[in-house]
């Protein structure tokens, strides 16, 4: 996957979005509309989730250790 830790992504559309395996650590995810996007086996560690729409998202399998 990608490697996409410490990106700026709030705010963003990330709809239907394919982060399969990506590293996400310390990402900012904050308001980012994330629906139906697949986050199967991703790295969130300490990602910034507030405010973040996961409605009907993969997260088979996502290490969400520390995320808030």
């Amino acid at each position: 996957g990608a490697d996409l830790s410490f990106a700026n992504l709030s705010n963003a559309s990330a709809v239907g979005a394919d982060f399969t395996g990506a590293n996400l650590t310390a990402a900012l995810l904050a308001d980012t509309d994330a629906r139906q996007a697949d986050f199967t086996g991703a790295t969130l560690r300490g990602a910034r989730l507030d405010g973040a729409n996961f409605a009907g998202a993969d997260l088979d399998g996502a290490d969400l250790t520390a995320a808030s």
